[in-house]
């Protein structure tokens, strides 16, 4: 304590000023404050993506558990949370490093499955402790060869989900078996981000293809095509209403549910401007509204909201979905991004169960200019399917969110893009020279396959790209004049000779799409050139989207990876890995992870 002794000659309001500015230096000094930390299992082995939060600040651990969060003035104890582990709140006492340790949850051992393998080949003596064994149904059907000369069309829709992988992972982390008949490989390819240019004129999309010989067959070739979401400039920016449709069931009870879901809310609120509506609808037993549409600008209100939930009933997901609805409309934003996002493990078990009932409903209302975006959540029960077809007839995307940097990822940093549909019904046609490629087979894609007729019909549904979206389409192709004698062609029913599409052209790729506004389709023409380069020299683009097809090909056990071992795919992976690229590094330690499970 000490006295102050004021000169006659300040003038008293500036001594004023200067004693308001000596008391308010330590508050700012105290409110930029960093508390320091490491996150551990209780084996000492560090815990990655924990989520560290006080108040309105929160980050994430990294690899090695440590973290770095900022702290206010009015933040007294810090909320740790992980998925898998019981949470903990600690009273801060000091600004200090400090050591956290998590429990694991126990988790209740319904069913011991001792697994021998994924068929003929693949990562063996895996176990299942969990409700659903994950036991391989009946394998998983690929497309296949199909003789140019007979059907030289292949028609079908873009997809940019990407849940398959993140799915895939889990199961990998958590040393589950890995159910073939969930791996999508179009989806593990488009999870990865690829270096393209986006389209700079009026189109939607860029365009780009490559050719390269095939790694698991070199008399085959491997034909990929890469479309480039256009960025918009943003410079009036079109507020948006979302809708959080939360399922609080019983199944969603848990870490890795309900409790990772309102983290998940959490980091995309920090994605939103101000001007931007939240509403809530939570449906169990029965639908309700937590939050009328409220803005952004008041986000400690909606925090509370989120915070307060809590699981338990059955689930009543039609209702929810149908108040959801009513809600979007009431509060529809004209020239707007107006959309619900649907948090779920995707068992609907009370109410209107007919998933083509609410595909009809889904579809009807998108109409309207209100989309769905589908996020799941969970293990045991979850309903993978359900989800993919309620986001696709909504015209949305769909994820599974697994951890806290997924969440990250889809929430904060990719969120532009799948909120902001550039293109819908985004057809693709490629017609493939008969004299040149004598079959071909699409690589994934195996849901969403189209008629030929299709691509002409602006009443049929298709795949929406959103800005700086990519999605990739490989083919593997045989040439005419290969040297191959691989029985895969079946001209057993093949009829007449079809006309080719040119002498020196390997295919024709027809694409059809609609504005975001728009109900009647644009038609782009590109030709395809007919040279090869060796997969060595090929971009890394193409490579590393091979490197995954050929994972994906050999978890589901595909007769076309001929006699490809393991040890080659992950030899591949290390020899083109961007290590600047965070989900390359992570692929490459998943390897590693399926490598010591063998």
């Amino acid at each position: 304590m000490f006295l102050l002794s004021l000169p006659r000659t300040i003038n008293m309001k500036k001594w004023i000023i200067i004693l308001i500015l000596l008391i308010e230096v330590p508050a700012k000094i105290y409110a930029q404050q960093k508390l320091k930390g490491t996150i551990l299992n209780d084996d000492g082995s560090p815990i990655a993506n924990a989520s560290i939060s006080c108040k309105l600040m929160g980050t994430l651990s990294d690899n090695n558990g440590h973290f770095v969060l900022k702290i206010s003035k009015d933040c007294n104890s810090i909320s740790i949370k992980a998925v898998g582990y019981i949470s903990k709140t600690i009273t801060i006492a000091s600004f200090d490093t400090i050591l956290v340790v998590l429990q694991k949850v126990q988790q209740e051992l319904y069913e011991v499955v001792v697994v021998s393998g994924y068929g003929k080949r693949g990562i063996k003596g895996k176990i299942s402790s969990t409700k659903n064994s994950g036991l391989i149904n009946d394998k998983p059907s690929e497309n296949k060869f199909i003789v140019t000369t007979c059907e030289p069309v292949s028609t079908f829709g873009v997809d940019v989900d990407k849940a398959s992988y993140s799915h895939l992972r889990r199961q990998i982390n958590e040393n589950e078996h890995v159910d073939a008949n969930n791996i999508k490989i179009e989806e593990m390819i488009n999870y990865f981000d690829y270096d393209y240019l986006p389209s700079t004129n009026a189109n939607p999309y860029s365009l780009y293809s490559e050719i390269t010989t095939c790694p698991w067959n070199q008399t085959h070739e491997i034909l990929k095509i890469a479309f480039k979401g256009k960025i918009e400039s943003h410079e009036n920016y079109t507020p948006a209403h979302f809708v959080f449709l939360i399922d609080v069931s019983g199944s969603m009870n848990g870490a890795d549910r309900l409790d990772l879901v309102k983290e998940s809310f959490k980091l995309l609120l920090d994605s939103l401007n101000k001007e931007d509506l939240i509403s809530i609808v939570t449906y169990a037993g029965k639908a309700g509204i937590a939050l009328e549409a409220t803005s952004v600008e008041n986000k400690r209100q909606i925090f509370s909201v989120i915070d307060n939930l809590v699981s338990g009933g059955k689930t009543a997901g039609s209702k929810g979905i149908n108040t959801a609805y009513d809600l979007a409309e009431k509060y529809f934003i004209e020239d707007g991004n107006n959309r619900i996002i649907l948090a779920t493990d995707g068992d609907f078990n009370v109410g209107v169960t007919n998933y083509k009932a609410l595909e009809k409903l889904i579809t009807e209302k998108k109409k309207t200019g209100i989309y769905l975006t589908g996020l799941g959540f969970g293990t045991g029960n979850y309903k993978d399917e359900v989800m993919e077809i309620l986001a696709d007839k909504g015209n949305g995307n769909y994820y599974y969110i697994d951890n806290l940097a997924e969440a990250k990822r889809v929430l904060q940093k990719d969120f532009k893009g799948t909120i902001n549909t550039i293109a819908k019904d985004v057809k693709l046609q490629v017609e493939f020279n008969g004299i040149i490629v004598s079959g071909y087979r699409l690589i994934g894609y195996e849901n969403r396959l189209l008629n030929k007729e299709d691509f002409k019909d602006d009443n049929k549904d298709a795949g929406e790209i959103g800005e700086g979206h990519v999605v990739t389409v490989l083919y593997e192709i045989i040439r005419a004049n290969a040297a191959t004698n691989d029985n895969m062609l079946d001209t057993a029913k093949c009829s007449k000779l079809l006309s080719n599409v040119g002498a020196n052209i390997l295919a024709t790729l027809k694409t059809r799409y609609k504005l975001p506004d728009s109900n009647k389709s644009v038609k782009l023409d590109h030709i395809l050139p007919t040279n090869t380069i060796a997969f060595e020299q090929a971009t890394h683009n193409t490579k590393w989207a091979i490197i995954v097809a050929m994972l994906g090909m050999y978890l589901k056990d595909s007769p076309y990876l001929e006699n490809v071992e393991f040890s080659e795919i992950l030899e591949l992976a290390k020899l083109n890995i961007d290590y600047k690229n965070e989900k390359e590094v992570e692929f490459n330690q998943l390897l590693d992870k399926l490598k010591t499970q063998d």
